[in-house]
């Protein structure tokens, strides 16, 4: 191989891996997706695979409010299967390992922290990461809120 192959091989192995960081933040965005309509405690609750029309069917405990978007359930559900969060045979689904940590009755569940994590109080949190390093604050979450992650969510009183 020549060297400017290998540069222009480089060069495209290098786009890719900016486009991945660039972003990143679908799959996990896309998971919280599926906890709030709650997709991971469907499947779990009703202890077999299920076809897509059945989960469509469900639209209400989906926590689809309107129809129409049930349409685009198809894709959540393809991407999530892409990504490793759930698994397919044919046109059924069902739970990963990786899934079943955020089934809200699964007692080592980490459903809180992802939750917690993609909340707005974080999410402002770490834009500030470069201002935190040139500030003297203690954390990115401070430099953002003026305050500790752990009082900010006793005064919010919030829950995750």
């Amino acid at each position: 191989m020549s060297s400017s192959e290998s540069t222009s091989t480089e060069l495209l192995h290098a786009q890719a891996q900016i486009w991945n960081y660039i972003f990143n933040f679908v799959s996990s965005s896309a998971i919280r997706c599926a906890l709030q309509l709650g997709i991971p405690d469907v499947l779990y609750k009703h202890e077999k695979p299920m076809c897509l029309s059945d989960l469509s069917d469900l639209s209400a405990e989906l926590s689809v409010v309107n129809s129409s978007n049930i349409s685009f359930l198809p894709i959540l559900m393809r991407f999530l299967v892409q990504s490793g969060f759930l698994n397919q045979h044919e046109d059924h689904y069902f739970l990963t390992p990786t899934s079943r940590l955020l089934v809200k009755n699964e007692p080592f569940n980490v459903r809180s922290l992802l939750l917690l994590s993609h909340s707005q109080a974080f999410s402002k949190a770490w834009p500030e990461l470069s201002d935190w390093f040139q500030n003297d604050s203690p954390t990115p979450f401070h430099t953002a809120h003026g305050k500790s992650l752990w009082d900010y969510m006793g005064e919010k009183n919030l829950e995750y």
